[in-house]
């Protein structure tokens, strides 16, 4: 454990001060789960290629985290890509990418997962890698080194990454995670190659070194060869879905989904012939309605979040939704607690599904249309009712909602220009349709349109994508039509969304003879190709180049159904005669319904024809729990409770909104009867003093609690703290007026004690420094603002400092500072410590405490 302590340390030391967002690196977030690494028999790390807010949103780590830690010799730990400013300071200080839960060295593991959400996180796998001090490539991986895993949706078609991996999981990871962890453990101490080959005999597990492409001379995919004893195809694994987690992480840093996650069901009846995720995970299983929502208040209550969503590839599918949001939405709105929809299906969102779910809050609408004409819907298979569309999105207008997200493609296959424009004709019947009913504020439309990618395993996973010349014009074309209401995501950056569609394209449907593209774009520095601000094509136009790899020929030109397919020898459910089948359907724009709309099954090969399809779940059944009607909202609270507390440790690291939540969701776990404004977006009743800088501690903070009912202060200080992590605990509560000012009107100063390192110059530096302002007449610096970097006079901020006597010549400096910013431009206590630093000195080796705040008068701190 001294080697994890130390990377911890460092990173707290070195990396955390330097970096604009340290809580990614924090770990110790609500729910977490650490065990003694003695103890267990295998050590896991799963890490997510992207930032911790995409990561940590992603239900499938979740599920995964829990249940592998519920193995009592199974330990498993999180890493995610750390941001390029991290990236910078690891590689200039040789610090490794360590786990979240010990600061373990991913080179420390036995087994490293690693999610492979999207192919343009590629990059970063290899980067997670090499920053974790594992080899790059599986064939130079010794017998110490992890295991490295790949699983997820591109585990469809890996093949242009899956030199990196030793094994990859297809289908459900909880249904093959368990007993590949299990078997590994009893063959571990083999020769590697021969490991890898025991664990490649586990169902739904594929070795790519025991697969061998075969080229033609002249460069076509002839086949790929497997070793003796490995299995051709190689098929994917599903099973009924496991538990959910009980226990989810809660973060404390806002997240992408920053919600409770609750999946209704795998796969997808509706067949859309473009969509991977809805092939690939077919047959439709619904869990059974009370487990649902079982789970979800169970969560709700382990997290304290306030708001909680369904997640599934078409929720408004699940069979027993109706009955299901509406007990929900009983307890829910008696929580003040909102329920939201990802995505949903025009024609499966019921007036009665909108109605339910407006009772709290309005949460976001999001639909994806895809296509903009009927014709184009029936080539792709949604299944066209134009009139319904715009009525549905028009009513949602009409019931207060002023923001429905749109999401459509160009260049899906036998498009023409006029599909295209067909998609301001949806928008303007939408908004049309919003003004018949009479909506309450004027409708907005979020428009978002992406170029098709064609996936493996797809019916159109043939298909060649439109040149980027061709989809350039067809998007200002549909720009050009488009009505001011909309607005319209897609123009922004449209060169750089082209040539990532592209790349996005060319990796999808790629093999191994991608690999050293990879290898040679990382190595020139690419990294979250996804992201707009870091996507740098001329890289992969340059690695293509040096490579002698022609990219076109990946993404488009359009394959023969007779070519042998780069993923050919990978079994993900659906045959490759039902795929052709579709296709030719599309071709004559012929619908294929839903297997539960009719009796025969399509034989797609995903299930036993004889049990296809698979039952729906069971009608719901509420649990027998009383269910009040919501109490009418009070206009005040009842009671203010203003309590202090202190920000130390990590929390130092914490922002101030991030804070807020933390402290929202400590309330709700406690079950604190706090108050909520009235409106349509209801707010818990807490306010806070003036926020710390971020890395700043502080031993004497301020918040007041608004609450419906009078609890005794002491208890309800006492209910938060078993609600608070380490380094955030509360130090005093006492019941206030309601008409008692605020807090930013009770607060005009703080006490700062400024720690510098320890140097005898040092001390003689700052004296010389507080000298020139008590002499000066004003005291100009640069400060950092919003705005930018401003000039600022520290003079009038200073009411009093002095530099503390220590027993030790060479012990830290400490200066205490009495701080006032009742001044209209009142300069912050990181100017005015950069400032006692010097030019030359490092702002980021002084510390800062905030020991006192309040109201500043002749020279003392009266606390609020």
């Amino acid at each position: 454990m001294k080697g994890q302590t130390n990377n911890k340390r460092i990173w707290q030391e070195v990396v955390l001060p330097r970096v604009e967002k340290p809580a990614r690196y924090l770990g110790g977030e609500w729910n977490q789960i650490v065990k003694d690494p003695a103890q267990v028999l295998t050590r896991v790390v799963l890490a997510f290629p992207d930032v911790y807010e995409i990561g940590f949103s992603y239900l499938g780590f979740q599920i995964l985290y829990e249940l592998l830690n519920a193995r009592p010799e199974v330990f498993a730990e999180r890493v995610f890509s750390p941001w390029t400013d991290a990236e910078r300071i690891m590689r200039a200080n040789n610090i490794p990418l360590c786990s979240l839960e010990t600061g373990t060295a991913l080179s420390g593991f036995n087994l490293v997962g690693i999610t492979l959400q999207h192919e343009l996180s590629y990059s970063n796998v290899l980067n997670l890698l090499d920053l974790g001090r594992i080899p790059v490539r599986a064939c130079e991986r010794k017998s110490a080194d992890p295991l490295v895993v790949g699983g997820g949706p591109c585990a469809a078609n890996p093949e242009p990454i899956a030199e990196a991996f030793d094994l990859i999981v297809l289908g459900d990871g909880e249904a093959v995670l368990p007993e590949l962890i299990a078997k590994d453990q009893t063959v571990r101490s083999l020769p590697r190659r021969e490991r890898l080959r025991r664990l490649a005999g586990i169902p739904g597990v594929y070795a790519p070194s025991f697969y061998h492409p075969q080229y033609s001379a002249a460069g076509a995919l002839t086949g790929v060869e497997a070793e003796a004893g490995m299995p051709v195809p190689v098929r994917r694994r599903v099973e009924a879905p496991l538990a959910l987690p009980q226990k989810p992480l809660v973060p404390y840093l806002a997240i992408t989904h920053d919600r409770v996650s609750t999946e209704l069901f795998r796969g997808c009846v509706r067949g859309c012939r473009f969509c991977q995720a809805g092939m690939i995970n077919r047959p439709v299983r619904e869990r059974d309605p009370r487990t649902v929502a079982e789970h979800l208040l169970a969560v709700l209550s382990e997290t304290g979040y306030e708001e909680a969503s369904f997640t599934s590839l078409s929720s408004g599918d699940y069979t027993q939704l109706l009955p299901l949001v509406h007990y929900l939405m009983q307890l829910l709105s008696e929580q003040q607690v909102a329920l939201s929809f990802p995505s949903l299906r025009l024609d499966s969102f019921k007036p009665q599904l909108m109605e339910m779910i407006r009772q709290v809050r309005k949460t976001g609408l999001t639909f994806a249309p895809e296509a903009g004409s009927e014709r184009l819907q029936r080539v792709i298979n949604k299944f066209p009712d134009e009139e319904n569309f715009s009525a549905n999105a028009a009513r949602a207008f009409a019931e207060g909602w002023d923001l429905v997200k749109l999401y459509f493609m160009v260049g899906l296959p036998t498009e023409k220009t006029e599909d295209v424009l067909a998609i301001s004709q949806v928008v303007r019947k939408i908004l049309l349709e919003a003004r018949r009913q009479k909506a309450r504020r004027m409708p907005r439309i979020n428009l978002s349109v992406n170029v098709f990618v064609p996936k493996a395993h797809t019916p159109f996973q043939w298909e060649a994508q439109l040149p980027r010349g061709e989809a350039r014009q067809r998007l200002q074309a549909l720009a050009a039509c488009l009505p001011r209401a909309a607005a319209y995501t897609f123009g922004r950056r449209q060169e750089e969304e082209l040539n990532r569609s592209y790349l996005e394209a060319v990796l999808a449907r790629g093999d191994r003879r991608l690999w050293p593209v990879l290898i040679q774009a990382w190595t020139m520095g690419a990294r979250f190709d996804s992201w707009g601000d870091q996507f740098q094509f001329q890289l992969w136009e340059k690695a293509f180049a040096e490579a002698g790899v022609n990219p076109d020929t990946y993404a488009l030109r359009e394959w023969s159904e007779e070519e042998v397919l780069p993923w050919q020898h990978l079994d993900m459910g659906v045959s490759r005669q039902y795929l052709q089948q579709e296709r030719r359907r599309a071709r004559t724009e012929t619908a294929t319904p839903d297997c539960r709309r009719q009796s025969s099954c399509h034989a797609c090969g995903a299930a036993d024809p004889e049990h296809c399809p698979l039952p729906p779940a069971p009608p719901f059944a509420a649990p027998s729990r009383s269910v009040k009607s919501p109490a009418p909202r009070r206009e005040r609270e009842a009671v203010r409770i203003r309590l202090s507390y202190s920000k130390t440790q990590d929390m130092r690291f914490l922002g101030h909104l991030d804070l807020v939540n933390l402290f929202r969701r400590a309330a709700r776990r406690a079950r604190l009867p706090v108050h909520y404004s009235l409106g349509f977006h209801p707010q818990p009743n807490l306010a806070f003093g003036p926020p710390l800088p971020l890395g700043m501690s502080g031993l004497s903070e301020w918040l007041d609690l608004g609450l419906d009912v009078w609890m005794e202060p002491g208890e309800v200080m006492a209910d938060l703290n078993r609600q608070l992590p380490a380094g955030i605990q509360l130090g005093s509560a006492r019941e206030i007026p309601l008409r008692t000012p605020s807090l930013q009107a009770q607060i005009d100063g703080g006490e700062y004690h400024l720690t510098f390192p320890g140097h005898s110059f040092m001390q003689a530096q700052l004296q010389e420094r507080m000298h020139a302002v008590q002499e000066a007449e004003s005291m100009l610096v640069r400060q950092f603002s919003k705005k930018g970097e401003v000039e600022v006079d520290i003079k009038p901020s200073i009411l009093a400092w002095e530099i503390l006597p220590q027993n030790n010549a060479e012990a830290d400096v400490l200066v205490c500072l009495l701080h006032s910013t009742a001044h209209p431009r009142a300069a912050k206590v990181t100017a005015i410590t950069h400032y006692l630093c010097g030019p030359r000195g490092k702002a980021q080796e002084a510390t800062c405490v905030r020991t006192a705040s309040g109201k500043i008068f002749n020279g003392k701190i009266t606390v609020p």
